[in-house]
């Protein structure tokens, strides 16, 4: 009924070289934590941390709704690695960019 594909290895299903999804989901309930107004902050200070780098890479930065994971904090996870991050901070842009984004290192001190 299907033709198996042969040489799947030789096709790039990607269109994005990164693809970084950062939770800015909010809650009306203020009794559980929510990423929201931090993760909104988060994607503005990824994009304009990675404006000043010259690099030749296709990224994308985009809005995600909620990662069930809101517990921890705000929630960052880059794909095509799948580096899942908690608990982000601001002053932990400049690591996930040059590490995570640029680079293809996880950040161990971020993790769940």
């Amino acid at each position: 009924m299907f033709k198996k594909l042969s040489n799947l290895e030789n096709i790039s299903f990607n269109k994005y070289d990164k693809h970084v999804f950062v939770c800015v989901n909010s809650r009306i309930d203020l009794d559980r934590t929510s990423c929201g107004d931090q993760g909104l902050k988060l994607r503005g200070t990824i994009i304009e941390g990675l404006r000043k780098y010259s690099y030749n890479l296709n990224i994308r930065i985009n809005k995600s709704g909620c990662l069930n994971e809101c517990k921890l904090g705000p929630a960052i996870v880059i794909y095509p690695q799948g580096f899942w991050y908690y608990n982000v901070e601001l002053s932990d842009v400049p690591e996930i960019i040059e590490k995570s984004i640029i680079g293809d290192d996880y950040i161990k001190r971020l993790k769940r």
